[in-house]
């Protein structure tokens, strides 16, 4: 939260994408909140930005529509009407799942689609959990940091392999097919 009230008075303080704006983000934020705050402030400009919120927590989302209401997003690149369907999760399911961890009643985890050792709010507290799991099997098409840890590493097929299909927004139904024969010998979950 404290890095939101800083980059929304960072922007009320200095105009958005203006000079002052870029010189003053190194004296304001550490290091490593630099670069993502330049990359927001470099998109300036009613109506054509975006501020996205990466964390599961309500006052932070809040805030984040707050700045993209002020900067005149909605409806030019934010779109309620025809909400994206590409990135969904349940964190009800999810915070089931951990404590079900936490208590010891999984024997078996498979994880596919996901990088919980990376993603979750407390990513190595889950890893440290889930090598507590008898069984663990990640299917992935690399080694992340969850899959490093699993008991066994499935090789899924690159998108660019495989046959998919989706919905990214609603009513707007996509197929997709291989544009590369196979790079190794995978098989597809779906």
């Amino acid at each position: 939260m404290p890095f939101l009230m800083l980059f929304l008075l960072l922007f009320v303080t200095t105009g958005i994408g203006n000079g002052s704006t870029f010189r003053m983000i190194p004296m304001i934020f550490e290091s490593k909140l630099a670069g993502p705050v330049l990359g927001w402030t470099s998109l300036g400009g009613a109506g054509r930005s975006l501020v996205v919120c990466g964390l599961n927590d309500i006052g932070t989302q809040c805030l984040v529509n707050a700045i993209n209401q002020l900067l005149g997003n909605y409806g030019t690149t934010l779109d309620v009407d025809q909400p994206s369907y590409q990135w969904q999760s349940d964190d009800g399911a999810v915070q089931e799942l951990l404590e079900a961890l936490h208590g010891g009643q999984v024997n078996a985890l498979l994880i596919t689609d996901a990088h919980p050792g990376y993603s979750l709010p407390d990513a190595s507290g889950f890893i440290e959990t889930m090598k507590q799991v008898p069984l663990t099997v990640s299917f992935s098409t690399y080694l992340d940091k969850t899959a490093v840890e699993a008991n066994f590493v499935c090789p899924v097929p690159h998108p660019l392999e495989s046959w998919n299909d989706a919905e990214p927004v609603d009513g707007i139904l996509s197929v997709s097919q291989p544009a590369i024969r196979p790079l190794g010998e995978t098989r597809s979950l779906r």
